[in-house]
C-alpha cells in the first residue's frame, strides 16, 4: 500500500509539475507546419517563391524578404533557436536536462564548427552566426574571437579551452568528462566523429525509462541511429576505417552499431544500412546504392521520428516524451526548411 501510494503521488506531482506546459505544447502543436504547407514549400524553384511559401506561418515575419540565401539561413537558425529556447523555458526543470541531452549532437556539430572557424581566423562569421547556434552562447563565441587563434594545427588540449568557454554545465560537464576517452593530437575531424558518437551514445543512455507509450527512446532512437549511420558510412568511406581507440565507446547507438568492423566496402554498407533499416521494420525492395539507400533511411527513419513524436501528444501527457516529441518536431522542421534552402541555391 505504502508503495502504492508514493507513486500515486508521485502522479499528481509530475501532474503539476506539467499543468503550465502542457496547454502550451498542444497549442504550439496547431501552429507547426502543415502539411499541405510543406508541400507549398518543397514546390518552391527559387528564392522568392520559398519566401513566399512561408506566408501564414509562424515563421513569416521572421525571415526578411532578400535575395541573400546566407540571410534567410540565419533567420531561420535563429527563430528555431528562440523556439527551443522558449520550450526549455517552459518545460519542468527536470525534463528540461533531457532536452539538453537530447541536443548533445548538435552540441558537438556547432563546437567543432566554431573550433575550426577559429582555428582558419573566420572571425567574421562567428560574428555573423554567433546567435543562431542552439547550444553555444554568443558570450562564449565572443570571447573565443577576442583570444585571437595563434596557431594553425589543432590539438584535443587546445579544443579544451573552448570547453572552458561552455557555461551550461550539460554541455561543458560532458565535453570535459570525455575528455580523458580521447587521443591527444589527432585530428580535427577524428576528434569530431569520435566526441558525436559519445554524444549519440550518451542521448541513449540519459533517456529515462518509461512505462507509457511512445518512451523517450521511440522518439529519439530512429534519429540517433540515422546519423550514427550517415556519420560512420561517411569517415569508412573517407578514411577507411576507424582508429583502435575507438573501441572505447563500445556498441554504438540504439542499434548497438560495432564500428571497428566496417570497412570501406559498399557491399558492406549497403548491408549496414539494410540492416538497421531492418531494425526499425522497414524492408528494403531491390537492389540499391548505398546513396539511395541513403536517401531512402533519411526519409522513413526521420518520418518515424515525427510519428512518434505526435503519437506523444496522444497519448499519457504527463511524461518526459512531450517536450522531447516537440522538441524533435521542431528540430525536424528546422532541418526540412534548411534543406530546401539548400535545394534551392544548389539547383
Amino acid at each position: 500500500m505504502l508503495q502504492r501510494g508514493a507513486e500515486v503521488t508521485g502522479i499528481m506531482i509530475r501532474a503539476y509539475s506539467y499543468s503550465w506546459f502542457l496547454p502550451k505544447a498542444y497549442s504550439w502543436l496547431t501552429r507547426l507546419l502543415s502539411q499541405d504547407k510543406v508541400k507549398e514549400i518543397e514546390s518552391a524553384r527559387d528564392l522568392k517563391s520559398y519566401i513566399n511559401s512561408l506566408r501564414g506561418t509562424r515563421l513569416s515575419s521572421h525571415i526578411p524578404f532578400t535575395s541573400d540565401p546566407r540571410i534567410i539561413d540565419l533567420s531561420i537558425r535563429s527563430f528555431y533557436k528562440k523556439e527551443i529556447n522558449i520550450l526549455l523555458s517552459l518545460v519542468p526543470e527536470s525534463d528540461a536536462y533531457y532536452i539538453k541531452v537530447s541536443l548533445l549532437p548538435i552540441f558537438v556539430k556547432e563546437l567543432f564548427h566554431i573550433y575550426r572557424a577559429y582555428l582558419n581566423r573566420c572571425y567574421q562569421l562567428l560574428e555573423y552566426y554567433k546567435n543562431a547556434f542552439l547550444t553555444i552562447s554568443p558570450s562564449a563565441v565572443e570571447e573565443l574571437c577576442s583570444r585571437k587563434a595563434t596557431l594553425k594545427a589543432s590539438s584535443t588540449k587546445e579544443l579544451m579551452t573552448l570547453a572552458q568557454l561552455i557555461e551550461d554545465p550539460v554541455y561543458r560537464n560532458f565535453l570535459l568528462g570525455k575528455a580523458d576517452l580521447i587521443e591527444e593530437n589527432i585530428d580535427l575531424a577524428t576528434a569530431e566523429v569520435f566526441y558525436y558518437f559519445m554524444a549519440l551514445n550518451t542521448v541513449v543512455e540519459k533517456m529515462p525509462d518509461s512505462p507509457f507509450s511512445p518512451s523517450p527512446r521511440e522518439i529519439v532512437c530512429p534519429y540517433i541511429d540515422l546519423n550514427l549511420l550517415r556519420t560512420a558510412s561517411s569517415y569508412v568511406l573517407a578514411r577507411g576505417g576507424f582508429p583502435e581507440f575507438f573501441e572505447k565507446l563500445g556498441r554504438t547507438g540504439c542499434y548497438g552499431l560495432e564500428l571497428l568492423g566496417l570497412t570501406p566496402d559498399e557491399k558492406t554498407l549497403v548491408n549496414l544500412y539494410v540492416k538497421v533499416l531492418d531494425y526499425y521494420g522497414f524492408v528494403v525492395e531491390g537492389q540499391k546504392s548505398i546513396f539511395e539507400l541513403d536517401h531512402e533511411a533519411g526519409l522513413k527513419m526521420s518520418e518515424k521520428v515525427m510519428k512518434a513524436s505526435r503519437k506523444a501528444f496522444a497519448s499519457y501527457p504527463f511524461s518526459p516524451s512531450v517536450p522531447l516529441a516537440l522538441l524533435h518536431l521542431l528540430l525536424g522542421e528546422k532541418d526540412f526548411l534548411l534543406s530546401q534552402l539548400s535545394r534551392i541555391i544548389l539547383a
